[in-house]
């Protein structure tokens, strides 16, 4: 996990069952973002897309969207 995305993790988790939570809910939106019909990529964007087509909670809106899109444009599909 690189830096910046395990600090942004820290900022949001409070037990290990956060970051249980938040960890399956990154692996829920890259699966979203790699998998869907659309063709995308992972960004703000289709963050977005993921909260509304999901109907995540506010809170796990506000932590996707905290998490540094520099890190997660680094993952592909393959």
């Amino acid at each position: 996990m690189n830096d910046q995305l395990f600090v942004a993790f820290l900022e949001h988790t409070y037990s290990r069952s956060d970051f249980a939570y938040h960890i399956s809910l990154l692996r829920e939106l890259l699966s979203f973002v790699f998998f869907t019909k659309n063709e995308m990529r992972p960004n703000k964007d289709s963050v977005n897309q993921f909260v509304v087509a999901i109907g995540k909670s506010p809170i796990d809106a506000a932590f996707l969207r905290a998490l540094p899109m520099s890190s997660l444009e680094t993952c592909t599909k393959e």
